[in-house]
């Protein structure tokens, strides 16, 4: 396998593993609910109590142990896989689900009964994951990144995203700026190339 294009996090527990292109797309973690009769409205203290669900080794689980989170008191419903908690909330044994903002807009847009709803609570920058060491693969993937950013990133996400990404203010956001592609360097051992380290999950 030579690289993974999907929603990953620039992670600072990831860089010893792979190595990173520049961030392609911000995310955060949000809620995503039912749209009538929803229980949670937002963070804050209407989840204390609720139903909560979320993947298995998902960034919500480092979420729940700060004491700000933690302080939410919501209850936790831990799945395998994301999608499983569309099937709890069919099943009426989920109020909520917190996931990345990118991929909880699908649902969103597929199913009418569900709603992404308040802002999200982190800063995720998702990155093209490649072998350690392909210094020539980072750069290729680095230069397509930089010339889709000049030309075709706005009006894609207009398109795909921005309708579903709208929250609780009830307006389409406008198409965030992508974020910066860094020049490509060499590719350190351990460390991937063009990431944005200050803004990825710190260990």
């Amino acid at each position: 396998m030579d690289m993974v294009v999907r929603t990953m996090t620039i992670a600072c527990d990831r860089l010893g593993e792979v190595a990173f292109s520049a961030a392609c797309f911000e995310a955060g973690q949000h809620l995503l609910v039912p749209r009538k009769r929803a229980r949670v409205k937002g963070f804050g203290s209407g989840t204390r109590g609720k139903r909560v669900c979320h993947a298995s080794g998902s960034t919500v689980e480092k979420m729940r142990g700060p004491a700000p989170y933690a302080a939410l008191g919501a209850k936790p419903v831990v799945v395998p896989n994301q999608l499983d908690c569309l099937v709890r909330f069919q099943l009426g044994e989920a109020d909520a689900t917190v996931t990345d903002s990118a991929p909880a807009a699908g649902p969103a847009a597929q199913d009418p009964s569900v709603e992404l709803v308040g802002t999200p609570r982190t800063v995720e920058p998702y990155g093209v994951a490649l072998n350690l060491g392909d210094e020539d693969l980072v750069h290729r993937v680095n230069k397509v990144l930089e010339d889709f950013r000049e030309d075709g990133w706005k009006s894609s996400y207009e398109r795909r995203l921005a309708e579903d990404m709208v929250g609780t203010e009830g307006k389409k956001p406008a198409p965030p700026e992508p974020p910066t592609v860094a020049e490509p360097g060499p590719v350190p051992r351990g460390r991937g190339t063009g990431a944005h380290p200050a803004r990825a999950d710190t260990p």
